[in-house]
């Protein structure tokens, strides 16, 4: 999704990454090719610096072991970095990431990330992979919010 131009407001612009991922797993003909989509988005994430896999970091209620950071850009945007020892839940933090990197701090905080429930992908996942995808999203929207206030 890298170098995609993205037009209008910054909510339209995160709007629109949402419909394009949701347009790229739609293309696949089964959920088994969604659940390997998935990984693959998981798969991309760049290695989490040690420093930053501290408890701060780690997503409570998470099934799986996993470290997001949310910090601002050279450009005083969104930066999110992030892993996760669970494929499914690397891809997870790889949806995030995509909608919201570059992203203004507001746009992490107000904008519905509704992936998940237009792919109907809230019945196929266990309810400890939603619980953590909730927490993901809390984890995100809270620190974001700490930017705003700054």
């Amino acid at each position: 999704m890298e170098g995609e131009e993205y037009h209008g407001s910054p909510l339209d612009r995160c709007l629109q990454k949402q419909e394009r991922l949701v347009h790229a797993l739609e293309k696949c003909a089964t959920r088994e090719e969604q659940y390997l989509w998935l990984m693959q988005l998981g798969k991309q994430l760049p290695p989490l610096p040690k420093p930053l896999l501290i408890e701060e970091n780690r997503l409570q209620g998470c099934q799986s072991t996993s470290y997001v950071c949310l910090d601002a850009d050279g450009h005083g945007m969104a930066r999110i970095r992030g892993c996760s020892e669970a494929l499914i839940s690397a891809g997870l933090i790889g949806v995030a990431t995509s909608v919201f990197q570059g992203e203004p701090f507001e746009v992490v905080c107000r904008c519905p990330l509704q992936i998940l429930n237009r792919l109907n992908f809230s019945s196929l996942l266990s309810m400890g992979r939603m619980q953590g995808w909730d927490s993901l999203l809390h984890h995100l929207r809270l620190r974001a919010f700490m930017f705003l206030g700054d």
